[in-house]
Formats: structure tokens, C-alpha cells, sequence
């Protein structure tokens, strides 16, 4: 029972955990904790104040939470007008200490460094117990705390600038750097005795009538789950459903005249299929007060007279997650999307995003939403037939460029513009001027401030001596035009070319089969590309390039392979070319082309209110 040195025992049991856990900053042979004021030691001439850490506390007030209280389990249920005293404690932590630096200056890093580890400390311990000891095995809290049902919590307080201006005035001390912190709550029981009320007398012959029937309590032990889909008898034990799954709870005492099931606030009694003593199987039902995240489930048992009484069960937990049942591609639409359609993939009032393999679409990116369907663009980084891409003249060597030279260029993507742009400075090689102008492309905005995200996600690489540059979401012409735009062999000498991009290999891994091999179709055309062993992404793009240039039908024979953004790109070798296909070698080789990303499946996911579909799609790109 806490009394009178409950305060005492904080501040002794702060202290003791400090000198036990604190980790010590070099060249300090020892810790001193001082409990009171923080008065600073600074001796009157220059040398070194002492390292010193002080807890000092400024204020005490009463907790508005547990005020009036009994402590659960030690009052009487008669007993009234003794409850204990709540306290919340507010300590203020000061380092102290300085060391010399040079010849006369004074520096205050080790007490920074003694408050971050005192900050520390309380962070990895803030709740002290019963069972946390020493180095020695002697318990850090007071012995006056011991044994309470509340336990001494701390956490960071922050007071404002002001306050703590106004405290070191109140202490005539200079202001030094501290850290607040407020311990809650420590409870000091009162030694008045108790009160108990007397009965007033027996109860007139005649009174309420009350009804007493013998029931036992309903109580569920474990929640399964029975998916769409499911052979019979199939039963999950992992709690994530979906709208029309069944769930399975087991328990006793879940049979009575009337049970009655609810889900959230929603009374699902309706869908109860199947119940006994010990099992009720019910499915969800498709109600908007049901919504993705975690929902509850309680079992309520019915008395003589179901409509007026009935005992709950304990609650139940499961996560009602979105269902995906289709997932539709169209690469043709600008921008190519996915179509996902289901049963709670969006809704307007919660969080949700969607990943395609490994990359995120945020919800402000979907482009339509409803409840049961949802339209997001397929990122840039998987793969992509036709990609446009704007290929600059040859730029092997790199122009000389004088001081005074314009850095002003227009930009136009997809009828978008044209805009003004510039680069940021003069580049010195190609690689800088593929950065800087990838850059000043993404920095474009229209006329009313607004991201184009044409130009937002537009990506400009160097390759063996040219410039390639793509637009965002991969539709629409790139024309760049006048000032520094010519000097880059970006207008009239440039191309605009049709590519086919492979997914993005970061980190790259060699192909796993021991003969790598590809199947290629340009136009109709069709050839199997063996690849040599490679153990790096420049030795496979050179490997794959000289593979398809052995062909000499249209397309195969001029056609190169790049190294683009940790992406592969392939430009055919002839502008005729309309349609382009990898694929893999039937009973030869069938992992290499989804290895390499040009031609992949990828698991499409959905989240709401941070529940994941459990049901798993996936979309094959390109």
C-alpha cells in the first residue's frame, strides 16, 4: 500500500534506474544522479564544471482520470469516501558539466551527451516494475511502490519554451538545456478508516418482479474461417474474411432460444447457417456499416424472454478484408491501366493503396474509384510494349559548351505544351546531361501550377553515346525544342522510336537456368535467343542484343537493347515493327523470360484501412 513516501520513491526509483541502465559518455569515470534544484557547480574561475545529471521536480497535480477511484480489488463494494490520491509528477532532467576545448574555451558536449542517454534510459524503460532489478539483482523500483496496481509510467513531456523560461527565472539559474518528463500515476491510500452503509430496513412485500433463470455465460475460444470458394469442410485458422465468407466460431454455450450474433455494431444474426452448443458457423453479411479493418464478434445468448434480456459472449476479433475477384489489364489506354474489380477494393472514407508486384499506387493516383471497382495506372517500371522513346543524335563527343551558353529549351509530351524549361547548369558530360535534363523535364508545370504527370515521371538515361528520354505512364510523343535542346542534338537530329521495356531488375540477378534462352516474335517473326552466362546487367543487355542482331528478318538485325533505368530496353531494328513478344522456351527454358522481367506475372494487391486481400491475383505485362 503506497503512503506518504510514495513521492520520495519515484524520485528514488528514477534515480536508481539512471545509475543502473545509463550508459556512461567516454572519458567519464563515474555517474552522480543528484535528486533536487538543478543549481549549476560551475566554479567562480574557468575551469571545468563537474558532469552531473540532476532530477528535479517542479510540479505535482492530481490525475482527472482516476480521481475518486478505488483501486480495483482492495474497496469494499459498500465502502465510499476514502478513495486514494492520484499524482501525476512532472520532473525536469538536466545534464550538467563542461570540458575544455583548447585553450581557454568551455564546451557543454558531454552533458548534451549525458541527457541523450538519461533520454535513453527512459525511453527502453517506461514502465518500472516489480521484476525490473539491478546489475546486483535488487529491485530499481522503491520499496514504497511496490506491489500497486498502477505502475510507474513515464513519457516525454515537452513544455514549451516560455515555461521553461519561466522556471529557470523562478531558480535565478541560467537557462540549460533540459528534458520534461511526467510520471503517472502514483496513488497514496488514505489511513482514515472506511464508511459502510447499514440497511434502511427489509423491502416492502411487494416490489419490482424479477425474473432468475439458470444460464450459462457464452463464451468463444477460436475464430475460423470458411472462404468463397472453399471446398466443403475447408476451414482457415487465420481471421482474415471477406464480405460472403463464413465465419466459424467455437466456444461453449453458444446454443439458446434465440442467439444472436454481432459483427462490429451490426446485428448479423441473419447469416447464422449452422449452430450448436459448442459451434455457430455465420456469414458476413454485405452491410456499408462494414467496412475493411478489424471487427468484432460477440455471441449473445437469450433468456425466457429473448427481446428483453440476453448475456454477451467475450468479444472475437477478425480483419474484414477487400476481395479481388477480377483484374483486367488494357496497355492500349493512355495511360494503360488495370481495371480491379470486387467487393470492398475502395472506400471513400478510409486509406487504401494498391501494389503491382513490388510497386506502390497511391489511392490519390487511382484514376476512377467506386466502391466495387477501382482503375489504377500500371507503373512505369513494368514492363511496356510500345513505349515511346525520343533517341537524341550522337553525342560520343560531347559538345563544348561555353560559359554564356542559353540553358532555356520547350518541352511538349502527348500534346502537352509546349513549356518552357531549363537545365539546372552546364553539364560536363553526357551522363550529367542526362540527369539534369530528366530534371528539368519533371519540373514542368501547367498553366495553373498544377504536375502533368507526363512530365512528372518522365526519365531521361544515357546510352553508348545518346540520349533516350520516355514520357511519364509511357504515352505520347517527347519534342523538346530550341535553345540548349539543339546543342543536345534533341530536335532535328533526334528520333522518335517504339520500345519494348522489361520490368525494373534492381537488385539484378542472373538468370537461373544454365542455358539461358528467350523466345522472340517481331511482326510474325519468330526466333529462339540463346544468352550467355551473365553474371551483370550491362554483360546481359550486350549478350541479349547480339542474340536478336544474329537474325537478319526485319527488325532483328539493326534492332539494339539498352540499359534503361535498371530497366531493359529493346528498340527493333526496323520502324515497321508493330508488334514485339518475349516468351518463354517450352520444355527448354521457361523461367528466363520472367527472370529477366519481359514478360512477367505480378500478384495484385489491395489495401483498405490497412487490410490486405488474402485471395491472390495476379496480372501478366506486358
Amino acid at each position: 500500500m503506497s503512503d506518504y513516501r510514495a513521492i520520495g520513491g519515484v524520485s528514488a526509483s528514477l534515480q536508481a534506474l539512471l545509475l543502473d541502465r545509463m550508459e556512461v559518455p567516454p572519458g567519464l569515470p563515474s555517474l552522480v544522479v543528484s535528486v533536487g534544484p538543478p543549481i549549476s557547480e560551475q566554479p567562480e574561475n574557468s575551469s571545468p564544471e563537474p558532469a552531473r545529471l540532476n532530477l528535479f521536480l517542479y510540479q505535482v497535480s492530481e490525475s482527472a482520470f482516476l480521481k475518486n477511484q478505488e483501486i480495483p480489488g482492495q474497496g469494499h463494494p459498500a465502502a465510499y469516501g476514502r478513495p486514494p490520491l492520484p499524482l501525476v509528477l512532472n520532473y525536469l532532467v538536466t545534464a550538467f558539466g563542461t570540458e575544455t576545448v583548447g585553450e581557454d574555451a568551455l564546451s557543454e558536449t558531454r552533458a548534451h551527451m549525458l541527457l541523450g542517454s538519461a533520454m535513453q534510459t527512459f525511453h527502453d524503460f517506461p514502465v518500472i516494475t516489480d521484476a525490473l532489478l539491478d546489475r546486483n539483482s535488487n529491485p530499481i523500483l522503491h520499496e514504497s511502490l511496490r506491489g500497486e496496481f498502477e505502475k510507474v509510467k513515464l513519457h516525454l513531456d515537452p513544455i514549451s519554451l516560455e515555461d521553461l523560461s519561466k522556471l529557470w527565472t523562478a531558480l535565478m539559474q541560467p537557462f540549460r538545456i533540459s528534458a520534461a518528463y511526467s510520471v503517472s500515476v502514483v496513488q497514496i491510500e488514505s489511513r482514515r478508516k472506511r464508511h459502510f452503509p447499514r440497511p434502511v430496513g427489509e423491502p416492502p412485500g411487494q416490489g419490482p418482479r424479477v425474473i432468475v433463470f439458470p444460464m450459462g455465460t457464452p463464451e468463444i475460444t477460436a475464430l475460423w474461417v470458411h472462404r468463397q470458394g472453399d471446398a466443403p469442410g475447408v476451414e482457415h485458422p487465420y481471421p482474415f474474411a471477406s464480405i460472403g465468407d463464413t465465419l466459424i466460431l467455437t466456444g461453449i454455450n453458444l446454443k439458446s432460444a434465440g442467439t444472436r450474433v454481432r459483427i462490429g455494431k451490426l446485428d448479423a444474426s441473419q447469416g447464422i447457417t449452422s449452430i450448436t452448443r459448442d459451434r455457430l458457423a455465420v456469414d458476413i453479411p454485405d452491410n456499408s456499416d462494414l467496412q475493411p479493418g478489424a471487427q468484432p464478434v460477440v455471441v449473445i445468448t437469450a433468456g425466457p424472454d429473448p427481446a428483453r434480456s440476453g448475456v454477451p459472449s467475450n468479444q472475437a476479433v477478425f480483419m474484414l478484408v477487400p476481395l479481388i475477384t477480377g483484374v483486367a489489364k488494357d496497355t492500349a489506354a493512355s495511360p494503360r491501366r488495370i481495371t480491379i474489380s470486387g467487393n470492398r477494393v475502395y472506400s471513400a472514407g478510409l486509406s487504401g493503396e494498391v501494389l503491382i508486384g513490388d510497386f506502390l499506387v497511391e489511392r490519390e493516383a487511382y484514376l476512377e474509384a467506386a466502391g466495387n471497382q477501382i482503375d489504377i495506372p500500371i507503373p512505369d517500371p513494368l514492363p511496356a510494349w510500345p513505349a515511346p522513346v525520343l533517341r537524341s543524335g550522337d553525342l560520343s563527343t560531347f559538345p563544348a559548351m561555353a560559359s554564356g551558353t542559353a540553358l532555356d529549351m520547350t518541352v511538349e509530351i502527348n500534346g502537352a505544351g509546349p513549356f518552357d524549361t531549363s537545365l539546372a547548369r552546364l553539364p560536363a558530360d553526357i551522363e550529367e546531361t542526362a540527369r539534369l535534363l530528366q530534371a528539368a523535364i519533371r519540373k514542368v508545370r501547367d498553366h495553373e501550377g498544377r504536375i502533368i504527370p507526363a512530365f512528372q515521371g518522365a526519365r531521361v538515361a544515357a546510352d553508348r553515346g545518346r540520349l533516350l528520354v520516355v514520357p511519364g505512364r509511357l504515352k505520347g510523343a517527347v519534342t523538346l525544342g530550341g535553345g540548349i535542346a539543339d546543342l543536345l542534338k534533341l530536335t532535328t537530329q533526334a528520333t522518335r522510336l517504339h520500345s519494348y521495356l522489361s520490368g525494373r531488375l534492381r537488385p539484378y540477378r542472373a538468370p537461373s537456368a544454365v542455358t539461358p534462352k528467350l523466345r522472340l516474335t517481331m511482326n510474325g517473326a519468330t526466333h529462339d535467343l540463346t544468352l550467355a552466362v551473365t553474371g551483370s546487367f550491362a554483360e546481359t543487355v550486350n549478350s541479349l542484343e547480339s542474340a536478336i542482331q544474329g537474325f537478319g528478318d526485319s527488325g532483328f538485325a539493326g534492332a539494339r537493347v539498352s540499359h534503361f533505368d535498371d530497366q531493359i530496353m529493346v528498340i527493333p531494328g526496323a520502324a515497321s515493327v508493330s508488334t514485339v513478344t518475349f516468351g518463354a522456351v517450352p520444355g527448354d527454358d521457361e523461367s528466363t523470360v520472367g527472370e529477366l522481367q519481359l514478360n512477367a506475372h505480378y500478384r495484385v494487391r489491395v489495401r483498405v484501412n490497412g487490410a490486405e486481400n488474402v485471395v491472390e491475383k495476379v496480372v501478366s505485362l506486358p
